[in-house]
This record gives structure tokens, sequence and C-alpha cells, in this order.
């Protein structure tokens, strides 16, 4: 009798065991499939912008309303630890209507992307569909935000001026905003206009 109760209690024990497997397999292919799982994953636009090598840059685009070629612009404001740049278009084949140009230097853009990082620069879900801001707020602006290597976009996010089309980036506009637009004294010439 009591090889039988023994018996029963290893069973029991063996059954849990093999049920908590079973609940933590379940519970780590749930948390791959539907995205859950530790906040405190690396984010890839965030990383990067915290990168100051030659070959990164900031970048905020300002995109106006969708309006006749002949009255379409839009600003590009890029910062780099070597230039800061800022490019007014003009009509939608990005025609340059006038631009600026400065150097810069390691340490004010070790500054600049460390106060980007603190306004929240790239605090963000990624679009995966490339045509996610296409005619997306046709009577305001849409504010574009990257981080580039070389010439390749690792993390954009965007928002708009249009009340309830909010975009994916989860930060301050304003402040971002004000950051880029202090980096290019001269700079409201070439926005003026716009």
């Amino acid at each position: 009798m009591k090889r039988t109760v023994f018996s029963r209690i290893v069973l029991v024990l063996l059954g849990l065991l093999l049920l908590i497997g079973v609940i933590a397999i379940i519970s780590s292919i749930g948390r791959a499939l539907f995205g859950g799982g530790s906040s405190s994953a690396p984010n890839a636009g965030r990383t990067a912008l915290l990168t100051n090598t030659a070959d990164m840059s900031v970048e905020l685009n300002i995109r106006g309303p969708i309006v006749a070629d002949e009255s379409f612009t839009t600003v590009n404001m890029r910062i780099s630890s070597r230039n800061r740049t800022m490019t007014r278009h003009s009509g939608y084949s990005l025609h340059v209507a006038d631009s600026i140009s400065l150097p810069n230097t390691y340490r004010a853009y070790e500054e600049f992307i460390h106060a980007l990082d603190r306004a929240g620069f790239m605090n963000g879900t990624a679009a995966t569909d490339p045509f996610a801001t296409t005619g997306m707020c046709a009577t305001g602006r849409l504010y574009s935000l990257r981080v580039r290597h070389a010439d390749q976009v690792v993390k954009e996010l965007w928002t708009t001026s249009c009340r309830g089309i909010n975009g994916n980036l989860r930060a301050d506009l304003q402040s971002i905003h004000e950051l880029f637009a202090v980096q290019i004294p001269g700079g409201a010439e070439v926005r003026a206009g716009f």
C-alpha cells in the first residue's frame, strides 16, 4: 500500500511539473506572437540616435498642406556631427527653393542628440507600411522624425498638426521642433513663407 501512495505522489508531482512547463511554453509563444514581454527591449532608433559617428544624422521634415503643386512646400532640417542643413522645397518634385548649410562639431552634436533623447525623439513604434503617411493630414502639417545611418533611415516616426491624427510619435513635438530650429541660425529666413 505504501508503494501505491508513493507512486501516486510521484505521478501528481510529475503532472504538476508538466503542467507548469506547458504553461510557460504557451506564455512564451503568446508573448512572441502578440508583442508582449519586457518593456526594456532595445529601441534601435534610440540606440542609433545616441551613436555619434560621422555617418549618423537626425532629421525633422515638415510637410505643408496638400495643395496645388505651385503652392506645396516642405522644410527639412538635417543635423549631423559635421553639418547642419535646412532646406525649403517647393512643389511635389521637391525643387530647392532656399537652403542654408552650416558646419557642426562633434561636441555640439553630442549635446544635441542627448537633448533630443531626453525630449523623446525616438519614443514610438515605427510604422511598417512605407505609405503610412501618404495623404495624411491634408489640411495641416505632417512632421516626420528620422534617425539616419548614411542615407538609410534607421527609424522614422511621425505626427501631425491635424486634430485626431496623432501618428506614432510619443513625445512632445514642440520641444523637438524648437531644438532643431535653434540649431540653424538664419533658418527663419529659409522657413519664411512656410
